[in-house]
């Protein structure tokens, strides 16, 4: 299987429930007329190759927010463990158990990218509005 592209990790982000209304808004921003790259609720954005604007998930503050949005709702408590590459493992890691799945590990080649493939084990974004 092969690795996603940053823009497709940046759609399935912007899928999901929970992701904050302003990730719908920005998606939809015409990536031609904009100067770069921007940031926007510590998020940053870059233009698409196509049309529009990507959520760029392999910078650092995306990746802290993205991991923010991993947090618990107050209702549901769990466990949640980010672990960096190492020698045995080349990906970062997510490891989180919750009272509705259970144990569940994600990976990615960057921070961002495994938060999001947590959440997307997950089905949404706890830590969201949604």
């Amino acid at each position: 299987m092969t690795e996603r592209t940053k823009e497709e990790w940046g759609r399935v982000a912007v899928s999901l429930p929970g992701a904050p209304e302003c990730w719908r808004d920005l998606e939809g921003v015409d990536g031609h007329d904009a100067p770069g790259a921007i940031c926007a609720d510590g998020t940053w954005w870059s233009p698409d190759s196509a049309d529009g604007m990507f959520l760029d998930v392999d910078h650092p503050a995306t990746a802290g927010c993205l991991l923010a949005l991993l947090g618990p709702a107050p209702s549901e408590g769990y466990m949640a463990h980010v672990l960096p590459p190492s020698s045995a493992v080349t990906k970062w890691r997510v490891h989180m158990n919750t009272a509705h799945t259970g144990p569940l590990s994600a990976y990615g080649s960057t921070l961002g990218r495994a938060c999001i493939a947590a959440a997307e084990a997950l089905g949404r974004w706890p830590g969201g509005g949604a």
